[in-house]
């Protein structure tokens, strides 16, 4: 049965942008009345969307349709009215046909998710995308001012994703694997993912991941971890971690991989070895493949790599690396977003900033290569101004974008809040990593073979 087959209301109807006036609905999903006319007040996390643009969310799952047309945001609304398992010839994933019959209802406002691979700028407040354009700047600055000899970092594709305030203190796990998501569905070496990570039209949110993990336990994955949480999590505030999230994952046929380091073997040490190696990669094959010392010469010393952000795990806490810094001593940071932390709301405008703003066609190269040289240099200059003490003011000039609030004298407070030295690395002795190795999305067989939770070893 489709959208066609129904008499839409005239709520409905508005949402759909096919009419204007008010009226009062409500649809059964799954047995479960949704009230499709109830407003959100101010202090619901998911109506906080920032400036730009106008927020058109799905009055079921509260996914943003802004960025559709009519007839796309009708597909969507078709996707939650379609007929179950079963009623079509068509084949469906293990978790396609488990999502279609999840046993009860979400909640929109604990399941909230947004992706650059949306195309909108329509995102919650609890979301900042264009993170890693801004850390790159940052050590672009402090490479500059002779502190930072190199670095890398993942794809520029990851948003950074804070709890809310209905998991304040247990949500670090599920919104990991958020900010992952957000990379993987935005990457194209494997496109499929973005489709793997959103069965039926669900939204890889937390209230949704809790859904997942049951029906891969339901499924025989992670016995073990059933086991332990009594096959019982969904509405719970129970916490998960890297083990959890590598188990919904191979439900999904999205691969990924957990390394261990173990107690008793240096594993700070050699996690800050595995992780440089890791975003370290690209970099060697750069430098093998170089044709010239010139171009040897101009390899930057920060690297955005094809890489994806990694989830790190400890005791009582998780976190998503998004690259390395080492500096002028030798010494290697892990870059870091934490889930449990905000970014300075200057930060944050300056990254929606670069993301929204209007891309300007290049013009003509005739002016050559010192014009450009010289139009950068000025630009520069009135950057580094920005920020400075507007006189008689008593107070910072706004900045606008990122260049406009990152300079050499601020660049390592900005870094501050990303970076993780070995001396903090060292309060725990025992780490878990998850990576996405970027391979095709698992058969059958391979899904069945990770029924059982296995990693590698790291140290």
């Amino acid at each position: 049965m489709g959208l066609d087959d129904i008499n839409l209301t005239e709520q409905e109807k508005r949402f759909l942008g096919i009419g204007t006036s008010s009226g009062t609905a409500a649809v059964t999903v799954n047995n479960t009345v949704v009230d499709l006319t109830e407003d959100d007040d101010e202090s619901d996390p998911e109506a906080a969307q920032n400036d730009i643009g106008t927020s058109v969310p799905c009055e079921i799952c509260r996914e943003e349709l802004a960025f559709l047309d009519i007839s796309q945001r009708q597909l969507h609304y078709d996707a939650h009215f379609s007929d179950p398992p079963g009623a079509s010839d068509a084949p469906q994933s293990d978790a396609a046909q488990a999502s279609a019959g999840n046993r009860k209802a979400i909640s929109p406002k604990e399941n909230i998710f947004w992706s650059p691979s949306f195309h909108n700028n329509s995102f919650p407040k609890c979301y900042t995308p264009g993170i890693v354009p801004l850390v790159r700047r940052a050590l672009l600055k402090s490479h500059h001012a002779g502190w930072t000899t190199k670095a890398a970092l993942c794809q520029e594709g990851v948003c950074h994703i804070r709890t809310e305030w209905f998991d304040r203190f247990w949500g670090c796990g599920y919104r990991n694997f958020m900010m992952v998501c957000t990379a993987l569905m935005n990457q194209t070496v494997q496109p499929s993912y973005a489709k793997l990570l959103r069965p039926n039209g669900a939204s890889p949110g937390v209230r949704q991941l809790q859904h997942w993990l049951e029906d891969a336990w339901n499924s025989g994955y992670d016995k073990e971890g059933a086991a332990h949480f009594k096959h019982h999590i969904v509405g719970t505030r129970k916490w998960i971690g890297t083990a959890d999230i590598w188990a919904v994952l191979s439900f999904l046929s999205v691969p990924a991989q957990l390394v261990d380091f173990r107690k008793d073997h240096d594993a700070p040490a050699a996690l800050q070895d595995w992780v440089k190696k890791y975003f370290s990669e690209e970099e060697r094959s750069r430098v093998s493949t170089s044709t010239s010392a010139f171009d040897a010469l101009n390899q930057s010393p920060v690297l955005v790599t094809k890489k994806l952000p990694i989830i790190l795990q400890h005791a009582g806490h998780s976190r998503t690396i998004i690259g390395y810094e080492q500096d002028k001593k030798g010494n290697v940071n892990l870059l870091l977003l934490d889930p449990g932390r905000n970014i300075p709301e200057e930060a944050r405008r300056a990254c929606i900033s670069e993301i929204s703003a209007p891309e300007v066609a290049p013009k003509a190269s005739a002016a050559g290569f010192m014009q450009k040289m010289i139009k950068r240099v000025a630009n520069e200059d009135t950057s580094t101004r920005a920020l400075k003490r507007v006189k008689g003011s008593g107070r910072r000039a706004v900045p606008g974008t990122q260049r406009d609030l990152v300079d050499e004298k601020n660049a390592g407070t900005i870094l501050s809040a990303f970076r993780v030295n070995l001396k903090s690395l060292s309060r725990k002795d025992e780490y878990q990593v998850l990576y996405f190795p970027l391979e095709p999305a698992l058969s059958a067989e391979e899904r069945e073979r990770r029924k059982v939770v296995s990693s590698e070893i790291g140290c």
